[in-house]
């Protein structure tokens, strides 16, 4: 029997801004929504993005990260009519650009 070569695909790490995460969950940031500072990040991923973007996450509460009324909840599609998901990312483009000004 002839062995033949096997070829591994190679993934590509996605990309990880770890300092910008660091800062977002060292930075004294609030929920979004509520205000609480036991925050959680959330990575916001529009249709067909494939991968995550550190640099478009906001600050949530666990209850409004991953509770029932969440974008993992499991009403997501009620979340993101009170919350659009355009509107997540203009408050993550402001966090963003105030990272990249210190």
């Amino acid at each position: 029997m002839t062995k033949f070569p096997t070829h591994k695909r190679i993934k590509d790490k996605p990309y990880k801004n770890k300092d910008y995460l660091n800062y977002m969950h060292h930075s004294d940031k609030a929920c979004i929504i509520c205000g609480s500072r036991e925050i959680e990040l959330h990575h916001i991923r529009m249709k067909g993005q494939i991968g995550r973007i550190d640099s478009q996450v906001v600050p949530l509460c666990m209850n409004h990260h991953r509770g029932m009324f969440s974008p993992h909840g499991f009403d997501s599609s009620a979340f993101y009519e009170d919350y659009p998901k355009e509107w997540l990312l203009e408050q993550a483009e402001e966090f963003f650009n105030e990272y990249e000004s210190l």
